[in-house]
């Protein structure tokens, strides 16, 4: 149970999902595919079938955003309804099947360097995994270690998934294979050697059925 009313619960999945987190921050995140590539499969997957807007009682900044991701995530498909304060768009599940993750604990808040998005991660970071289809799909990190190079395992249980070394001089990509179950499966990103990290993004590609 959550009972954060005045500040921000950073535990929560609308901060740690794509664009979610982008609808509630109103600024970049990490998650690097193109909303127009992975968006109506991050919605499908959250089991959420519509989604409506009230264009009336957004302000500027928050009416700029959310315009733009809806275009990015809907492209050309018409709303389902159209009114001067509702407009409603239908969740299509036919699109490329694109996991969805969502960053547990051990993330930072998103923060902007340079205007680029970025989470820090230190000795242990969780991700949720969410599909609709077993198979197995691309994950491709980029990130720098703050102050000396960083050994990180990505592990799911007791398997090693794969094992990446992050540069403090510049950043890295680190790219691996992920199987994944219909539903969800849990990652994690452990530390072995050096300091914390950077991430600047995070792309996954369309899952491939065995």
């Amino acid at each position: 149970i959550s009972a954060y009313t005045s500040r921000t619960n950073p535990q929560s999945l609308v901060n740690n999902v794509p664009i979610l987190s982008t609808l509630r921050a109103l600024q970049p995140d990490v998650f690097g595919n193109p909303l127009s590539q992975i968006g109506q499969s991050v919605l499908s997957n959250l089991n959420i079938r519509y989604v409506i807007v009230h264009p009336l009682t957004m302000g500027g900044e928050e009416r700029d955003v959310t315009n733009r991701v809806l275009s990015e995530v809907f492209g050309d498909a018409p709303p389902v309804a159209a009114e001067p304060n509702l407009i409603a768009y239908r969740v299509s599940t036919t699109t490329a099947n694109y996991p969805t993750l969502a960053l547990g604990q051990g993330w930072s808040a998103p923060s902007l360097e340079s205007g680029r998005a970025l989470r820090e991660v230190g000795a242990l970071a969780r991700i949720l995994v969410m599909a609709r289809t077993a198979g197995e799909f691309s994950l491709e990190i980029e990130a720098q270690a703050n102050s000396t190079d960083a050994v990180y395992a990505l592990m799911q249980g007791d398997v090693r998934l794969g094992e990446a070394r992050f540069s403090a001089s510049q950043p890295t990509h680190w790219q691996t294979t992920v199987p994944t179950v219909a539903g969800q499966s849990p990652l994690e990103l452990r530390q072995q050697s050096g300091g914390s990290i950077k991430v600047y993004s995070i792309i996954t590609g369309v899952i491939e059925t065995k």
